[in-house]
């Protein structure tokens, strides 16, 4: 490098291969990389090591350069599939406003028939609980934390609109969808915000140890912790726990797959194999499905449409005008189709 360059700041969490400890980032410079005639564009971060250490060759940019190359397949290790998960590396911490003044809720008595149900679940899992039967059997534990959530200070991150998830996976032929395990729970809290979570039941008081759904910021710290996991991994994508790759041929997207499966493991993420989807050329998702003929509408979701019958007042036809609205990207000259029924909802127009 013939000069030094300028480190830009970069909020990445970058943590050690055998400690998993965070490391020190000094900042990030693009520049040109070449090797062996080929050449490419790579992102460079700078950190602080303890000690002397060698610097680090992405996969990606190695591949780029043809220092090595992969054959067109993937490898899925069971490891990913078994256990209970525990992201490496973070803890989350609730921000409790000391200004609430704490509650003790009533408690709700669970029916007799379900309690050996509970007793299992809370040894599975070792604020007031809702215990719902599960269709398959057992039971799921809901806690009540509409009072908790009061005093928890909500930290905001932006969640990802419709519009980018399209702009992202336009033009892509392949697709994979993990879904998490019990996605939330695979998050540790940290030890000072345990308190807020406990609930009482037949057996006595519990509390959580990790994130659980309910709690009023948890979607939002989900979104952004496991996309700053996955942001640097090109053709891979996060909404909330699902975990979308996506590429325009199969070796390339074989490749955001691997890469997307490694760094999951790396961190401790354990998958859920039933209700993945690994390879396919269509992906239905946000009602919404994308394959290789571009974008269309999920079926089911313009069913209501297609059967729905002819309005007999202002109130139908605005009902109807609402549905159609969902849709409307999809319909070339909508607002002129679409005219004559927003005449109608003037309270001028004449019904018979």
């Amino acid at each position: 490098m013939r000069k030094k360059p300028i480190l830009r700041p970069d909020p990445i969490a970058i943590y050690g291969y055998s400690n998993f400890e965070k490391l020190d980032v000094f900042g990030r410079f693009t520049a040109s990389i070449q090797c062996n005639g080929e050449k490419t564009q790579a992102t460079f971060y700078v950190v602080q090591t303890p000690e002397k250490a060698c610097n680090l060759l992405s996969a990606t940019t190695s591949q780029e350069l043809k220092i090595i190359s992969f054959l067109n397949n993937v490898t899925i290790s069971e490891n990913l599939f078994e256990g209970f998960g525990k992201i490496k590396g973070i803890k989350i911490k609730l921000h409790i406003d000391e200004k609430v003044q704490p509650v003790a809720q009533k408690h709700r008595r669970i029916s007799y028939h379900i309690r050996k149900d509970t007793e299992a679940e809370l040894k599975r899992l070792v604020s007031l609980t809702v215990v719902i039967p599960k269709k398959t059997g057992g039971v799921r534990l809901c806690v009540d934390m509409r009072r908790a959530n009061e005093s928890i200070k909500r930290k905001r991150h932006p969640m990802p609109t419709l519009e980018e998830v399209i702009n992202e996976l336009n033009g892509s032929k392949f697709f994979s969808r993990l879904d998490l395990k019990q996605a939330f729970h695979q998050l540790e809290l940290s030890e000072e915000s345990r308190h807020i979570t406990t609930f009482a039941t037949h057996v006595g008081l519990r509390r959580y140890k990790r994130l659980m759904f309910g709690i009023n910021a948890a979607p939002e710290l989900f979104q952004h912790h496991l996309n700053q996991i996955l942001h640097d991994i090109q053709g891979a994508t996060n909404y909330i726990d699902d975990v979308i790759i996506f590429g325009k041929t199969r070796e390339e997207h074989d490749r955001n797959l691997q890469a997307t499966l490694d760094r999951l493991q790396e961190r401790g993420v354990k998958l859920n194999k039933d209700k993945s989807l690994f390879g396919a050329q269509k992906l239905t998702f946000l009602g919404h499905v994308f394959g290789e003929d571009g974008i269309h509408l999920e079926p089911q979701k313009i069913k209501c449409i297609s059967e729905a019958t002819a309005p007999t007042n202002i109130a139908a036809v605005r009902s109807f005008l609402g549905m159609t609205q969902y849709v409307s990207r999809f319909i070339r000259g909508y607002a002129t189709i679409t005219e004559p029924l927003r005449m109608l909802t003037k309270k001028t127009q004449p019904w018979t």
